[in-house]
C-alpha cells in the first residue's frame, strides 16, 4: 500500500516537470500506470483490504470493510467500507490517502493498474481509476479496462461506481428480459390463436371457417407479464425441489452405506 502511494506521488512530480518543459501539453490527458505484480506472490484480482483495486486505496480515503454493531451486540446495518484518510509508516508518520481529492493532482487524469505476474495464454486485466478533479478528464471506456471506477459528486461527498460492472449488468438484464419476453409473447400469441380458431359446417357441406379473435396489445402485454411472473415462481420452485431431492437422496445413500455390512 505505502509503496503504491509512493510510486504515484513520484510520478506526479515527474509529470509536473514534463508539463513545465512542454513535453506534455496543457490539454493532454495524463495517466499513471502502476503494476503491482511484484508486491505479492498470491494476488488473484489486484484488490486490497477494501476488495477494490490497491491503487484506488492509495488515491481515495477508503478503508477496510466493517459491520456496524449496536450497543446490545447485534448487527446494526449493512457491511460497508470505513473511511481511512491516512496510513502510518513504521516510524509512525501518517501518509495521506487523499491524492485524488488534492488539487495538487489536477494534472493527473487517471491511474491504471495491472496485477498479473503470469500472462501466458491469459488476457490482460486492467483497472482504471478516474480523478474527479482532473483538468483534462479521461473518457470512460477508452482503455478497455475490466474495472473502471469514477467518483461522482454526491452532496459534499463522492460516490465511487464501477461503470464497467454496471454496464455489464445492464446488458445482461436487458438480454434476459428480451429473451423471456419474446418467449412469453410467442406463448401468448400461440394461445390466443388456438383459442380463436373455430370450425363449423353448415347445410351438409364440409365448409371450414377459421376466425381469429383480436386481442389488444395492452391486454397481451399484461398477460405476458403475468405469465413471466408465473414462470419465475415455477423456476424457483423447481430449483428448491431439485436441491431438496439431492439432499434427500444424498442422505439416503449415506445411510445405505453406513448400514451395509462390512
Amino acid at each position: 500500500m505505502l509503496r503504491c502511494m509512493s510510486v504515484i506521488a513520484d510520478k506526479r512530480y515527474k509529470v509536473d516537470g514534463y508539463l513545465a518543459k512542454g513535453i506534455i501539453g496543457a490539454a493532454d490527458c495524463v495517466i499513471i500506470a502502476v503494476n503491482i505484480c511484484r508486491l505479492s506472490d498470491l494476488d488473484p484480482d489486484g484488490n486490497g483490504i477494501t476488495r477494490m483495486p490497491l491503487s484506488m486505496e492509495a488515491v481515495f480515503p477508503i478503508g477496510p470493510l466493517v459491520v456496524p454493531i449496536s450497543s446490545d451486540g447485534k448487527i446494526d446495518g449493512p457491511m460497508q467500507n470505513a473511511p481511512r484518510f491516512a496510513v502510518r509508516k513504521a516510524s509512525g508518520e501518517p501518509i495521506k490517502t487523499t491524492a485524488f481529492l488534492d488539487p495538487a493532482f489536477v494534472n493527473i487524469s487517471a491511474v491504471i493498474q495491472a496485477h498479473q505476474k503470469d500472462m501466458h495464454e491469459r488476457d490482460l486485466v486492467l483497472a482504471t481509476i478516474h480523478n474527479p478533479l482532473a483538468l483534462n478528464p479521461l473518457p470512460t471506456g477508452l482503455l478497455g479496462a475490466q474495472k473502471e471506477f469514477v467518483a461522482l459528486a454526491h452532496g459534499d461527498d463522492y460516490q465511487l461506481r464501477d461503470v464497467r460492472l454496471e454496464a455489464r449488468l445492464q446488458e445482461l438484464t436487458e438480454s434476459l428480459t428480451r429473451r423471456f419476453l419474446a418467449r412469453e409473447e410467442s406463448h401468448c400469441t400461440a394461445g390466443h390463436g388456438s383459442r380463436g380458431l373455430a370450425t363449423s359446417s353448415a347445410s351438409g357441406t364440409s365448409a371450414r371457417r377459421t376466425s381469429i379473435t383480436g386481442v389488444s396489445s395492452a391486454s397481451t402485454s399484461s398477460m405476458c407479464r403475468s405469465r413471466l411472473a408465473d414462470f419465475g415462481r415455477l423456476r424457483s420452485r423447481q430449483a428448491f425441489c431439485r436441491r431438496h431431492w439431492w439432499r434427500r437422496t444424498g442422505r439416503c445413500h449415506a445411510d445405505a452405506r453406513r448400514r451395509r455390512p462390512a
